[in-house]
C-alpha cells in the first residue's frame, strides 16, 4: 500500500470509528424504474448484470440470458437441438473481457458469446479443461488471465496460449485482484483466501479473535460472497450471515465494518460515481456516504410504484451513463438514475413520518413558519417540515370517527386551528384537541352548510377570500381570531373556481365553465369594502383550472384540454398547446417564477417550464425523477423560492433553476436485416456471414426486396428522447428522421447497383453524434441485364424479323379459325365460371362499356359504364373500401403492377354489403402502352370472410384469456396450450407437449384423482373441481379445473379441453380469514368463536367419557380506569402479559381464550374435584398478582374469577359461560383477588341485576331520571348559599330506586358516563332559568364520579355543555369524592388545574371517608371541603367524633378552604357547629331535596337564627 492510500485509509478508519453511524432521516425517495416479466424479463431472479462495449446491458437470470437496449429484451436460452446455444439457462456470472468478449457462466457450463455469429462457444469441462461445470464467478486480472470460480475450486484461462489450469478448492463464490496485484478468493462456507500464484497455494485469512460478538470466529465457516476495493483503497468483504468486513492485507485479517445493515447476509458491494457505497443485502440496500458515514436505507414498498421492486438483492452495477442497476432475487430489475435527485420526491415511505399517508395530493398551503400543509384526496392531512424534511400526520376525527373527504383547499387561520375546504363544506381542525368539526359561525352563517369550498386565500392586504360553490365569493377580515365579513361577490360568481391577485387592489377570478373576471377592490373613506368585477371577453369557453399573473402583468390561464392561454393588458389572447410544444393540453397548475422569468405548469404528462422571452418549452417527466407523469391540481411557490407540485404518486419539491440535462447517447448499432419482412439469420454461406454490426457490406440479389435494416442505440434514461436519421446514398442524399418507436429503415424496388446506408443518432434537440454508422449495400442485376443476355437478345430479334414475314401470310388464315374458337371458348368459360362461383367481367376503357356474366345471385351491379376517372365505383362499393379500390385499379392501369387483385365490399340486392374477391388484368394496350381493355373475374367470398373472422376471434380469445387452457388428444397427451398456461405453470409448450395428464401426490390432493377425472370426462363428457398441480420450480399450487370432452362426427373422443385458474391466493386468503376468525389479534389467544368450537368438542368428549371439566372466567378489576389514565397502548401491553401468564400457568391441552376487553376464559379438562380447582385458582391468583412492569412503571393488578363445573352446573357451552360470569360478578363483591364457585341462587340475583341495568339504560335514554336539589345554608345570614343537584329515579314498575343502589350499578356497567352527562345538562338548563329569573344564589353543585373525573376530555365536554346551554362556568361547582381523587395525586392536580383555569369551583366531597393525608390535601387546590354525614350523626354524644369534626374545621380554615357540613338534622348540631366556626351546613333540618319546580321558593327563603341557634344566637359572635 503506497503512502497516499495508507493515509486515506487511516483517515477514513478514524472517521468511521469516531463518527456515530446513523440513518439520514427524511430524505427524498429514490425513484426506481423496473424490469419485470410484464416487460419481457424471462425470470425475476437476476444473478448478474454487465454492460458491453456497445452499451447493451446483459442480464444473467435464473431462466436465460437477455440483452437489453432500453426498449427491447433479446433472449438467449439453452436449446438441445442447437449445439451453439447456451449450455444452461441458469446464468450465474457475466464478464466482459479486455477484447470486448462476453463470458457467460452458468450452472452447467462456461460459454463465450460470439458477436460475429450471435451464438456461443462452450469451454469444455475435462481433465485439461475447467474442473467443474457449475460456474460461480468470473474475473479477469490485469495480466489478461480469465479466472473462473466453480463448485470445485479455481481455474485460470490464458487467452494467448489457450491453456487452462485448475486448482482444487472450496466452492469459489468471488474473485478479486487488488491494486497490489494480489488475488483474493472468497468461498462458500470456506472463508477468504489469498491465492499465491507463484506457489499455487491458498493462504487463509482469519477473523480477529473479538471480530464480532456472536460470530463463529472461524474463517472456515464463513461464506464470502463479494470482495470490493473502493476509491480510498479499502477492501470490503461481504459475507452471508456475518455482515461486512474490512480486509487488513498485510496481516491477512478481517475486521468488522460497523454499519447499520438491514441484514447481515450481504450479496454485493458497489461504489457509485459519486463515491457512495451501495451494500445489497437480503433485506434491502444500505447506501453509505464514506466521508460523513451517513447512511440511507432503501427498501421495497408495494404501495409506491417507484420504489425498489424487491428487498432481496443479488447484484448492483452502474453503467457508463451513471444508471445504477439493481438485480433482485424474486422481483426482477430496478434501475435508478442519480441525476433524477434534482427533483425531491416524497411519497409513500416504509418509515413513519418520512413520507405521506396518502400519495394522491389534492391541496398545498404554506404557513407562516414556512412549513407546507398537504391535503389528500382521501382526506389525509399532514404538515411537511421544510427543515427536517419530515411529515407530521393529523388524523381527521369527529366524534371518534375518521372523516374521509377530499381536502380541496387549506388555510391556517391561527396557531390553534386550520380551515379545510372540502366538497362537504368548510371544516375546522383544532390543532390542540386534534378534533375536526363543521365550521359553525352564528355571525357569518354563509360559511356554514355543506356547499363545496373551492378556495381559501389571503390577498396582499391580508383579507381572506373564500370561494363557495353555489354561493359565491366572500371576503373577510380576521380580528382577534374571529372572521368579520366585509364584502362579497355572488351575482356573477355563483360557482367560483380559482382566484389570483395581481396587486393590493386587483386580481382575477375564474368561474366554473364560465368567463374570467377582472376584479378591483379597496376600502373607501367610510371604511366600506367595495368590489368591482369586469368580464374578460372571449374567456367563457376556457374551462379554467388555474390562474397566474407574471412579472409583466400578463394573465396565464391553465385550462381543461385547451392548453395554456395568455391574456395581455389589452385582453388579447394567445395560446400555447400541443401544436407548439406543450406535452399535454390539460393544465392543472400554473406558477409564474419571478426569479428565472419562467412559467411552470403541471399536467398529465409531467412538468414544463416555459421561457417567456422565447417561448422555449422544457418538459420533465417521470424519467427525470418526478413522482410520476400525472399531476393533480395543487402547485405553490414557497417564500424561499421552492416549487411544490402534488401528483397522484406523491409530492415534488425543487428550485426553479433546475435544468434538463441532455442524456448520455451511445453510438448507433445495426441490429438485424430483413428481406420481405423476414429476419435474415446469420449463416456463413448466407446473406449475413456474420452479425450486421460486424459487417461492412451486404450483397443482395435483384429480387430480394423489400429489405429493411433494424438499428438501435442503447438508452436507459429518457429513451423516448432519441432521434435517428438515415439515408441510402446512391438512392437519395436526403436524411430521413425517425424517433425511438420506429427503428427500422425499409426500401423497396431498388435498382441494381452500389449503395451506402448511413445512420446517425441524436436527441430531440437534433444534436447528432459525430459518428456516422455505414453499411454498403450491393444489389446484383438480374441475369437478363448481363452482357451475355444482350447478345442473345440480338440473335432473337433477327430471328423474329425473318419469321414475322412468313407468319404474316399465315395470320389471316388463322383469324377466322381463332374467332370461331374464341366464341366456343367463351361459352365454355361461362359454364366453368358458373360452376366455380366466379363472374367474368370485361371493360373497354376507350368506350367505358363494361360487361358482366351476371353469375351472382345475391349481388346485382347496375353499373354498365365505367370511365377512366372511376367515379361510378361509388354507386356500389363500400365507402371504406372505395379509395383503396380506385388506388389499386389506377395503379394497374398505369402499369405499376402486374395485375389487379383486391378484396372489398359491394352492395347486394338487399342493400346490405357482401365481400368479393376481384382479379383482373389489362389485356390490350395501344402503341404508347396505354391500357385499352381490361378483363377479370369476381368471386363472392362473404362466407369465407365471416369464417376467417370467427376463427380469428376464437384464436385471440384462446391466447388472451387469463385462465390457463390446454387441449389433449384422446390419449390425454398435451397437444396445445395458451400463454396463460405457460405463465401460471412456468412450463413452455415444448417441454410439456405429448405429456399425459398427471398431478403430483401431495397431502392436499384427493386420492385417485386422475382415475376420477378420466371416468367422469369419458362417461359424462365433463369434470370440474380443485386439484393440486406443480410449477416448473417443483412448487405445488392449487387450481380450479374444468374439463370438457369434444367428439367427432362418429361420436368418438377427439379432444379433451381443460380450463384452469390459479387459486393460490384465494387459498391463502381463506387460511388467513380462518386464523382471523378464530384468534385474538392482540394476544394471539383463541377468541370467542374458537372457544365455542373447542368447548363443544370438550362437552362431547365429557359426555362420551363420563368426565368432568371446569370453566373459569378471569376478569381484570378496574381495567377501564387503567386504560383511561395510562392509555390504550399500556392497556394492550398489560393484556398481552396477563394472557401470557395465564397460558404459562396451565398445562398443555387446557384452553386459554380471550373473550372480551379484559376477560379471559380457562377450560381445565379432566377435573377430579372442586377442591383441586380451588387450589389451582389460588396458585393462579398468586402468579397473576406478581408486579407487571410497563415502560419502567410497576403495576399491580387484582382479579376476580368465576368458576363453574360441568356437568355439575350445566353441560351447554353458553350456559356454562353465563354461570361463570355470574360467579365472577359475585367474586367482585368480595375483597380484591377473590374467586367464587357458581351456585343456583346467584342466578336470581344476576337476573334482578340485569333487569335493573336494562331499566337504568332505558331511563338514561328516555331522560326519566330527574334532579332534586338540596340547599346549602349560611348560618351567619340564614340565606341559601348554593344548592346541590341529586339524582332521583322512580320506575313505573320497580318503584322508587335509591341512589345507593343505581349509582354503583351505573359505575360498574359504564353507564355512569352518559348518566353524568345527562345530570350535568339538566343542572345547567335549570340553573340557567334561575339565573335568568334573578333568583339564583351561589352555585349549583354537581357530583362527578371517578370515571368522569379521570376522563381526559372532561373539561372540553363540560365547557361544551355549558356553552350550548348559555350558562357561565362560575355558576357550577364540581364535587369529587375523596377516594376518587386520591388514586393519583399528580394526575388529580393536573385535572383540577385545568378545571379551575376554566372558572369552575371545586369541592372535595365525603371528606374523612378516604385515606388522604394532610400532605396530599395541602397539595390539592380545592375551594371547598365537605365533611361526611357519618361524622356529624353523633357529634353531640361522641366526644371523639366532635374532636375529629373540630380538627377538620380548623385544618380547612388554616388552608383557607370553605367548609360545608353535610347531614345536619338537629338544632343542637347547628349550635355545636356554630360554636366551632362551621358556618355552612346542609341537611334535612333545613330542607329535604326538592323538585326543580320548588327550588325558586327555597332560594328566596331566609331562616332566622333563633330557629337553628336558639338562645345562643345573640350571645355568640362568629369568628370567621
Amino acid at each position: 500500500m503506497d503512502r497516499f492510500n495508507l493515509l486515506k485509509f487511516v483517515f477514513l478508519f478514524l472517521l468511521m470509528t469516531l463518527s456515530s453511524s446513523n440513518f439520514v432521516s427524511a430524505e427524498p425517495l429514490f425513484q426506481f424504474h423496473t424490469l419485470t416479466k410484464k416487460d419481457g424479463l424471462v425470470s425475476i431472479v437476476v444473478f448478474d448484470m454487465i454492460e458491453d462495449n456497445h452499451g447493451f446491458i446483459w442480464l444473467g437470470t435464473e431462466d436465460g440470458l437477455q440483452k437489453y437496449d432500453g426498449n427491447e429484451l433479446i433472449t438467449y436460452r439453452y436449446d438441445r437441438l442447437d449445439e451453439n446455444s447456451l449450455s444452461n439457462n441458469g446464468v450465474s456470472a457475466l464478464l466482459i473481457d479486455k477484447n470486448g468478449d462476453l463470458w457467460v457462466g452458468t450452472e452447467n457450463g462456461l460459454n463465450v458469446y460470439d458477436r460475429h455469429l450471435d451464438n456461443f462457444r462452450k469451454i469444455e469441462v475435462s481433465d485439461k479443461g475447467i474442473n467443474s461445470s457449475n460456474i460461480r464467478s468470473l474475473y479477469q486480472t490485469e495480466d489478461g488471465l480469465i479466472w473462473v470460480g466453480t463448485a470445485k475450486g479455481l481455474n485460470s484461462i490464458d487467452l494467448n496460449t489457450q491453456t487452462i489450469k485448475s486448482y482444487a478448492h472450496h466452492k469459489v463464490r468471488t474473485i478479486f485482484e487488488d491494486d497490489h496485484k494480489q488475488l483474493w478468493v472468497g468461498t462458500i462456507r470456506g472463508g477468504l483466501y489469498l491465492f499465491d500464484r507463484s506457489n499455487t497455494k491458498f493462504i487463509p485469512v482469519n477473523m480477529l479473535e473479538d471480530a464480532r460478538e456472536g460470530s463463529s470466529n472461524n474463517y472456515k465457516n464463513i461464506s464470502i460472497v463479494d470482495i470490493y476495493q473502493d476509491s480510498y483503497g479499502r477492501i470490503f468483504v461481504a459475507t452471508w450471515g456475518e455482515g461486512v468486513f474490512l480486509l487488513e492485507r498485510d496481516i491477512r485479517r478481517l475486521i468488522p465494518f460497523e454499519i447499520n445493515l438491514p441484514s447481515k447476509s450481504v450479496r454485493t458491494i458497489h461504489q457509485d460515481k459519486l463515491g457512495q457505497l451501495w451494500f445489497g443485502t437480503r433485506n434491502g440496500i444500505l447506501v453509505v456516504e464514506p466521508t460523513q458515514m451517513s447512511e440511507r436505507l432503501i427498501l421495497a414498498d408495494y404501495r409506491n410504484d417507484m420504489s425498489l421492486i424487491e428487498d432481496n438483492i443479488s447484484s448492483i452495477y452502474q453503467g457508463k451513463d451513471k444508471t445504477i442497476w439493481v438485480g433482485t432475487y424474486g422481483g426482477g430489475v430496478s434501475r435508478y438514475f442519480p441525476d433524477s435527485k434534482r427533483f425531491e420526491t416524497y411519497g409513500i415511505h416504509p418509515v413513519a413520518n418520512e413520507g405521506l399517508e396518502d400519495s394522491s395530493i389534492a391541496s398545498l398551503y404554506e404557513n407562516k413558519d414556512g412549513n407546507i400543509w398537504l391535503g389528500s384526496e382521501s382526506g389525509k392531512l399532514s404538515l411537511f417540515n421544510t427543515r427536517s424534511k419530515t411529515f407530521e400526520y393529523f388524523p381527521l376525527m369527529s366524534d371518534g370517527k375518521s372523516i374521509d373527504a377530499t381536502i380541496r383547499t387549506i388555510f391556517q387561520d391561527s396557531d390553534e386551528s386550520v380551515l379545510l375546504g372540502t366538497f362537504q363544506g368548510l371544516l375546522k381542525y383544532d390543532l390542540k384537541s386534534k378534533q375536526l368539526s363543521k365550521y359553525d359561525d352564528a355571525v357569518n352563517q354563509v360559511l356554514n352548510g355543506d356547499h363545496p369550498v373551492v378556495f381559501i386565500t389571503a390577498d396582499l392586504n391580508e383579507n381572506i377570500w373564500i370561494g363557495i360553490e353555489g354561493k359565491g365569493v366572500f371576503v373577510f377580515r380576521q380580528t382577534e381570531g374571529q372572521f368579520q365579513q366585509i364584502g362579497e361577490l355572488s351575482k356573477n360568481m355563483i360557482s367560483p373556481r380559482v382566484i389570483v391577485f395581481s396587486d393590493k387592489n386587483s386580481g382575477y377570478i375564474a368561474n366554473k365553465d364560465e368567463s374570467i373576471h377582472k376584479i378591483t377592490f379597496r376600502l373607501n373613506q367610510s371604511d366600506q369594502f367595495n368590489i368591482q368585477s369586469e368580464e374578460i371577453p372571449g374567456t367563457d369557453s376556457f374551462q379554467t383550472i388555474d390562474l397566474a399573473v407574471d412579472w409583466s402583468g400578463k394573465l396565464w390561464v391553465g385550462t381543461w384540454s385547451k392548453g395554456l392561454k395568455i391574456i395581455d393588458h389589452e385582453s388579447r389572447i394567445a395560446t400555447i398547446d400541443e401544436s407548439n410544444g406543450l406535452p399535454n393540453n390539460s393544465i392543472y397548475s400554473v406558477i409564474a417564477d419571478f426569479t428565472t422569468k419562467n412559467i411552470w405548469i403541471s399536467s398529465n404528462h409531467g412538468l414544463s417550464a416555459i421561457d417567456v422571452s422565447g417561448n422555449d418549452i422544457t418538459s420533465f417527466n417521470v424519467s427525470d425523477g418526478l413522482q410520476g407523469n400525472e399531476f393533480n391540481l395543487p402547485g405553490i411557490q414557497s417564500k424561499n423560492g421552492f416549487l411544490y407540485f402534488g401528483g397522484t404518486n406523491g409530492l415534488n419539491r425543487f428550485y426553479p433553476s433546475v435544468e434538463k440535462k441532455a442524456p448520455y447517447i451511445r453510438d448507433a448499432v445495426f441490429v438485424d436485416f430483413y428481406i420481405a419482412n423476414t429476419k435474415v439469420k446469420v449463416s456463413e454461406k448466407g446473406i449475413l456471414p456474420s452479425t450486421l454490426s460486424t459487417l461492412a457490406e451486404v450483397h443482395l440479389k435483384y429480387d430480394q426486396t423489400p429489405f429493411s435494416i433494424k438499428f438501435t442505440s442503447p438508452q436507459f434514461v429518457r429513451n423516448n428522447d432519441l432521434l435517428f436519421r438515415y439515408r441510402l446514398k446512391g438512392l437519395s442524399e436526403q436524411w430521413i428522421t425517425s424517433d425511438s418507436s420506429n427503428k427500422l429503415a425499409t426500401y423497396t424496388n431498388i435498382d441494381p447497383g452500389f449503395y451506402e446506408f448511413e445512420l446517425q443518432v441524436g436527441n430531440i434537440q437534433q444534436k447528432w453524434n459525430e459518428k456516422i454508422n455505414k453499411l454498403n449495400i450491393v444489389i446484383e442485376p438480374p441475369w437478363w441485364q448481363t452482357k451475355v443476355a444482350y447478345l442473345i437478345y440480338t440473335l432473337i430479334m433477327l430471328f423474329i424479323v425473318g419469321s414475322s414475314i412468313f407468319y404474316y401470310y399465315q395470320k389471316r388464315k388463322r383469324e377466322k379459325q381463332i374467332q370461331q374458337s374464341i366464341q366456343e371458348n367463351e361459352e365454355r368459360l361461362k359454364l366453368s365460371l358458373w360452376g366455380s362461383g366466379y363472374e367474368f367481367w370485361d371493360w373497354n376503357l376507350e368506350t367505358g362499356d363494361i360487361s358482366r356474366s351476371n353469375e351472382f345471385k345475391k349481388i346485382q351491379i347496375d353499373c354498365t359504364k365505367l370511365s377512366r376517372n372511376l367515379y361510378q365505383l361509388a354507386s356500389y362499393i363500400h365507402p371504406a373500401d372505395l379509395e383503396n379500390v380506385r388506388k389499386q385499379l389506377q395503379a394497374h392501369i398505369a402499369g405499376k403492377s402486374k395485375h389487379f387483385e383486391l378484396c372489398y365490399r359491394i352492395v347486394d340486392v338487399d342493400k346490405g354489403w357482401r365481400w368479393i374477391q376481384d382479379r383482373g388484368k389489362v389485356v390490350a394496350v395501344d402503341k404508347s402502352g396505354n391500357a385499352l381493355r381490361m378483363s377479370g373475374t369476381q368471386r363472392d367470398i362473404t362466407s369465407i370472410k365471416r369464417k376467417d373472422e370467427q376463427f380469428e376471434m376464437l384464436g385471440q380469445a384462446f391466447k388472451s384469456t387469463s385462465d390457463g387452457v390446454w387441449i389433449r388428444d384422446s390419449d390425454w397427451r398435451l397437444i396445445e396450450c395458451n400463454p396463460a398456461f405457460e405463465k401460471i405453470s412456468g412450463f413452455p409448450l415444448r417441454e410439456k407437449k405429448g405429456e399425459v395428464l398427471w398431478f403430483p401426490e401431495t397431502q392436499e390432493q384427493s386420492r385417485n384423482i386422475i382415475q376420477r377425472i378420466r371416468t367422469s370426462a369419458e362417461e359424462h363428457g365433463s369434470w370440474q373441481g380443485e386439484v393440486w398441480a406443480e410449477r416448473k420450480n417443483d412448487e405445488p399450487f392449487p387450481q380450479k379445473l374444468s374439463i370438457d370432452t369434444l367428439h367427432d362426427e362418429n361420436g368418438n373422443v377427439r379432444y379433451y379441453v381443460g380450463v384452469f385458474s390459479d387459486i393460490t391466493f384465494r387459498k391463502r386468503a381463506e387460511e388467513e380469514f380462518r386464523k382471523l376468525a378464530n384468534y385474538d389479534s392482540l394476544t394471539g389467544l383463541p377468541n370467542r368463536a374458537c372457544l365455542n368450537d373447542r368447548l363443544n368438542l370438550i362437552i362431547e368428549k365429557t359426555k362420551r367419557d363420563n368426565g368432568r371439566f371446569a370453566l373459569l372466567l378471569v376478569d381484570i378489576d378496574n381495567f377501564k380506569r387503567i386504560n383511561d389514565s395510562l392509555g390504550h397502548k399500556v392497556g394492550d401491553i398489560l393484556l398481552k402479559q396477563v394472557g401470557a401468564r395465564l397460558v404459562s400457568c396451565n398445562k398443555d391441552g387446557d384452553t386459554v381464550a380471550r373473550v372480551g376487553g379484559d376477560e379471559f376464559i380457562i377450560v381445565i379438562e379432566e377435573v377430579k374435584s372442586s377442591a383441586l380447582v380451588a387450589t389451582f385458582v389460588e396458585l393462579l391468583l398468586n402468579e397473576l398478582n406478581q408486579p407487571i412492569f410497563v415502560k419502567g412503571q410497576q403495576l399491580k393488578l387484582s382479579y376476580s374469577i368465576g368458576i363453574t363445573l360441568a356437568p355439575d352446573d350445566a353441560i351447554i357451552g353458553d350456559r356454562l359461560i353465563r354461570n361463570a360470569d355470574t360467579a365472577m360478578n359475585e367474586a367482585k363483591k368480595l375483597v380484591n383477588n377473590s374467586y367464587s364457585f357458581y351456585s343456583i341462587e346467584f342466578n336470581e340475583r344476576a337476573r334482578k341485576r340485569l333487569e335493573l341495568e336494562n331499566a337504568l339504560r332505558k331511563a338514561i335514554d328516555d331522560e326519566t331520571i330527574e334532579l332534586y336539589y338540596q340547599p346549602k345554608v349560611d348560618l351567619n345570614s340564614g340565606l341559601v348559599d348554593g344548592i346541590e343537584a341529586l339524582a332521583r329515579w322512580t320506575h313505573k314498575e320497580l318503584g322508587v330506586i335509591s341512589p345507593a343502589e343505581f349509582i354503583p350499578l351505573a359505575e360498574e356497567t359504564g353507564l355512569i358516563v352518559p348518566l353524568g352527562h345527562s345530570i350535568l345538562r339538566q343542572a345547567a338548563q335549570q340553573t340557567k332559568k334561575w339565573v335568568d329569573a334573578g333568583v339564583m344564589r351561589g352555585r349549583t353543585s354537581v357530583n362527578l364520579s371517578a370515571n368522569q373525573f379521570w376522563n381526559r376530555n372532561l373539561a372540553d365536554e363540560i365547557t361544551q355543555i355549558l356553552k350550548e346551554e348559555g350558562l357561565e362556568n362560575k355558576y357550577i361547582e364540581l364535587e369529587i369524592t375523596e377516594s376518587a381523587c386520591m388514586q393519583d395525586t399528580e394526575e388529580t392536580k393536573a385535572q383540577i388545574k385545568i378545571l379551575k383555569d376554566l372558572g369552575f369551583s371545586l369541592a372535595l366531597d365525603d371528606f374523612g371517608t378516604g385515606y388522604s393525608s394532610l400532605a396530599q390535601l395541602k397539595s390539592l387546590p380545592f375551594d371547598t371541603l365537605k365533611v361526611d354525614k357519618s361524622f356529624v350523626d353523633n357529634i353531640e354524644t361522641n366526644a371523639q367524633d366532635s374532636r375529629v369534626v373540630k380538627a377538620i374545621i380548623d385544618i380547612a380554615k388554616s388552608m383557607e378552604m370553605k367548609v360545608i357540613i353535610e347531614g345536619v338534622e338537629s338544632k343542637s348540631q347547628c349550635e355545636y357547629l356554630w360554636k366551632n366556626r362551621a358556618y355552612y351546613v346542609q341537611g334535612f333540618y333545613f330542607s329535604r331535596p326538592v323538585r326543580s319546580s320548588l327550588v325558586p321558593e327555597v332560594l328566596k327563603r331566609k331562616w332566622h337564627r333563633q330557629e337553628y341557634l336558639g338562645n345562643i344566637a345573640g350571645n355568640v359572635t362568629p369568628l370567621g
